[in-house]
């Protein structure tokens, strides 16, 4: 039996990547990818005349961006042959570096099996490494890539980011029942969720597209946290920025420390444990915790939460709303300090697991966590 690969072969099986915005929206978006560049540090000159190479380039929409801002050349790098032609269509297809433009190249192939002799000043990895089986390795070869002085952008997502996400894959197996991919499925789905998006009001993604990516989509492999990311990073490469920005940093320039970079990136670690608290519920931000222990109990509740919605989306070890409703109130009994309204919201899914009365769930609708997170680091000379 063929093992699913993650994401590529979902993506092949519905003929595209899910990852495309609402064009009504498109200023919004736009607008908010230039803030999160800025955020990671990359001002819009820095990709001007630049080498880019992006893994995962999904709809393109994120390329498109990038390539507005006049790099020298873009290779795009795929394992899923649909969406790079679906990609070439949106773009209009190779093409060389005549002056008319940037440099356009179209590679299918699966990240750990590619293999270039090119150096790049930025690569992208976006939205690829969560759930894959092998994120780590993935993230070491991707930065292999990056030229001395270059940036490498990631996406990383954890238990806690991704568990509204992860608690709405619960209930709709338990409403729906299969989740094999249908376009009627797809069609209830986005009715069953229309009152979370509108909790949701940076949303930009078509509602579609979220549930085919969220909820339809098997999550096969394991996540990658941002301490995942700043682990792989020891070795000669240096934090640039993170969004949202969690690390704060009083050394003066000439503090001696700050010479070691590897100092930098224990610190982003260490502030990574104290806060992930605050990537629970969107809306809120809790005080740091005084310990990178405080949050194991969270941290160990959601991984556990999170197994076992897959074992019961895949029909592999059924896991019952009782007990699912347990799970969620030991969040609330381990959790000091959360605010009011995400134990509201918490309180409403431990309702559902008991009446199964899809009305229990409308204090949980508003609750959306900080899903993926963004990283950048730069490669040191």
């Amino acid at each position: 039996m063929t093992v699913p690969t993650p994401f590529l072969s979902f993506y092949d099986h519905i003929g595209f990547a899910p990852t495309r915005q609402q064009e009504s929206l498109a200023s919004t978006y736009s607008s908010s990818r230039a803030f999160l560049y800025r955020t990671l540090g990359i001002p819009d000159i820095a990709a001007r005349g630049s080498d880019v190479l992006e893994f995962g380039p999904g709809s393109g929409e994120n390329s498109e961006l990038l390539l507005a801002l006049g790099p020298k050349s873009y290779k795009f790098v795929d394992g899923s042959g649909g969406v790079l032609t679906n990609l070439k269509s949106r773009l209009g297809g190779a093409r060389p570096n005549d002056g008319g433009g940037p440099l356009l190249q179209f590679t299918e192939s699966d990240i750990l099996e590619y293999s270039d002799d090119t150096l790049y000043d930025l690569v992208v990895c976006e939205g690829v490494l969560p759930m894959q089986f092998k994120p780590l390795e993935m993230a070491t070869h991707v930065l292999s890539f990056v030229r001395p002085g270059g940036v490498a952008i990631f996406t990383c997502m954890d238990s806690v980011s991704s568990f509204s996400e992860i608690a709405r894959r619960y209930v709709s197996s338990r409403v729906f029942g299969d989740l094999g991919y249908s376009e009627e499925l797809v069609n209830h789905l986005v009715d069953f969720f229309t009152p979370d998006f509108a909790c949701l009001p940076g949303m930009t993604r078509r509602p579609a597209d979220w549930v085919l990516d969220s909820i339809i989509n098997p999550w096969l492999g394991d996540f990658f946290s941002l301490q995942d990311a700043l682990e792989v990073a020891t070795d000669g490469y240096a934090l640039l920025g993170t969004s949202p920005r969690f690390l704060q940093d009083w050394r003066w320039y000439k503090d001696p420390s700050a010479l070691e970079e590897i100092n930098t990136l224990a610190s982003a670690i260490s502030s990574y444990r104290r806060n992930i608290h605050s990537l629970l519920d969107a809306r809120f931000t809790g005080q740091a915790r005084s310990d990178d222990e405080s949050n194991l109990g969270l941290i160990d509740i959601t991984s556990r939460i999170a197994i076992r919605v897959r074992g019961q989306i895949s029909g592999n070890d059924p896991y019952e709303p009782t007990e699912f409703g347990k799970d969620i109130q030991r969040i609330l009994e381990t959790t000091r300090n959360l605010h009011p309204q995400t134990v509201q919201s918490l309180q409403g899914l431990v309702d559902w697991s008991v009446s199964l009365d899809t009305s229990d769930l409308a204090d949980f609708r508003n609750l959306w966590g900080r899903g993926q997170q963004y990283i950048s680091l730069t490669r040191l000379s």
